[in-house]
């Protein structure tokens, strides 16, 4: 297995600087892969809260995100409640309502999902919420849903749809993802399921992982053009990517970059201003020195000309599949996610950095 960059799913086009020209084919293959066959894609939410719920035994335990870093169990409302109340830094009145009412909130969610589990169900599930109390419609019908405040991923749903007829009496939707066996897991721990229906009742909407099966459409002459463009540079992307004595953080000042470029919404300019980024940063001046010498002698553009070909090719991917999802369309959407494959590479994202960005 190759060694893990970035983070638990990395986006395509990092690939090819995390592994150089292997990252690059494995992109290749990806991308032919999922033009044969999507329904290896899932969507990727965006959601706010984290929820993990299960059981060891009979108990059902519920936690945050929080809980279940800190491996603390709460099987009852009462003790989700404390934890929240005790946890992070609380300083003024209006931060302290905050609290309290978000603990409120989220520990009236205990007994309804203690209800929804069956008591033979060992192990746990998360997820994201889309909401923990519904949310208003529109004046033309439409559920607005916005469920992480650090983005500005909407998902509208209009009221008289089969899943807007649901959402008027629910009291928390949320999108699941993975089993975990065994409680505060790492995310490499995870097990994705298909279907998490078991859970699902008048008080809990369930979103199920949604699988494309959009045949997509892609022009042959894009595929071969950039397929041309990584096998001509098979020494470049090696000899350019190969470790720097006195350099341990190479790749991950191009991981930084990358990141900074989209954040900046500057990913059109991604191969111009590498070297600028250098000289300004605050990693030591030998080091600066030597990450220079290495791009004066293999053309780092021409990597990052690449990998901008591959964001155009996935944005388009993007484009076609964020069409086809029933009863649910999306502003901003942060895309789509594939599993650990062991000829992949690990899991990866499909996200348009151009658009989805944290706020």
């Amino acid at each position: 297995m190759l060694k893990q960059y970035g983070r638990c799913f990395n986006h395509l086009e990092d690939l090819v600087f995390f592994y150089e020209f292997t990252g690059a084919k494995q992109v290749l293959y990806h991308i032919n892969d999922i033009i044969d066959n999507s329904s290896s894609l899932r969507l990727k939410w965006d959601g706010g809260n984290q929820i993990y719920w299960g059981r060891e035994d009979s108990r059902l335990i519920f936690s945050t995100h929080n809980s279940w870093s800190k491996n603390v169990k709460c099987y009852s409302d009462v003790e989700i409640y404390n934890f929240i109340m005790s946890t992070g830094n609380i300083i003024t009145h209006e931060q302290y309502k905050e609290r309290e009412n978000y603990a409120k909130t989220f520990s009236n969610l205990y007994n309804i999902f203690d209800k929804s589990t069956p008591k033979d169900f060992r192990g746990f599930i998360y997820g994201d919420a889309l909401y923990l109390s519904p949310p208003p419609t529109s004046e033309n019908n439409i559920y607005d849903i916005k469920p992480n405040t650090k983005s500005n991923t909407t998902y509208h749903i209009h009221r008289k749809s089969q899943l807007g007829r649901k959402i008027k009496y629910s009291t928390v939707m949320i999108a699941c993802h993975a089993k975990f066996n065994k409680f505060a897991s790492p995310d490499s721990d995870q097990i994705p399921l298909k279907s998490f229906d078991e859970f699902q009742n008048n008080d809990i909407i369930i979103l199920n992982p949604y699988y494309s099966n959009k045949k997509l459409l892609i022009h042959d002459e894009l595929l071969i053009s950039l397929e041309e463009n990584i096998n001509n540079n098979e020494n470049l992307l090696n000899n350019l990517l190969k470790p720097i004595e006195g350099v341990t953080q190479f790749k991950n000042y191009i991981y930084k970059y990358t990141n900074f470029m989209a954040k900046s919404k500057n990913l059109h300019n991604l191969d111009n201003n590498f070297i600028n980024y250098i000289k300004n940063s605050n990693i030591h001046q030998n080091q600066q020195l030597k990450i220079l010498n290495r791009i004066e002698k293999y053309d780092i553009n021409q990597m990052f000309g690449i990998i901008m070909d591959i964001i155009f090719i996935k944005n388009e991917i993007i484009r076609q599949l964020d069409g086809d999802i029933p009863d649910i369309s999306i502003t901003n959407s942060e895309g789509w996610v594939r599993y650990y494959d062991a000829n992949f590479g690990g899991n990866i994202k499909l996200v348009n950095r151009d658009e989805w960005i944290p706020l």
